[in-house]
Parts: C-alpha cells; structure tokens; sequence
C-alpha cells in the first residue's frame, strides 16, 4: 500500500483505514503460526493483489 501523503485527500484516508486495520489485525493473530500464516495470506493476495503461486 502506498502510505499517506501521495494521493487525493481520499485516497490518503484509505490508506490510513487499511494501515489501522492491518495493524488491528496482527496484534490479533501473532498469537500463533497458524493466526500469523492465515493474517499474511490474506493479505498479500486477498488485500493487496499479489497472485498466489501454485501448489
């Protein structure tokens, strides 16, 4: 995610929601390795895009 400060007003207050909720989030899940595989997963590729590599 692009970080605040480089877009329209609305865009900057995206990015801030998404920061927060990212942050809310992982707090969340470092309980354990399967939290923190399941928090990374989503977002890499459901949040941000990036294509899962085939099994």
């Amino acid at each position: 995610m692009d970080a605040p400060g480089g877009g329209s007003p609305e865009q900057d207050a995206v990015a801030v929601r998404h920061m927060k909720q990212a942050a809310a989030e992982w707090l969340a899940a470092i309980e354990t390795q399967h939290d923190r595989a399941a928090y990374l997963d989503r977002w890499v590729h459901d949040e941000c895009g990036y294509e899962r590599k085939p099994s």
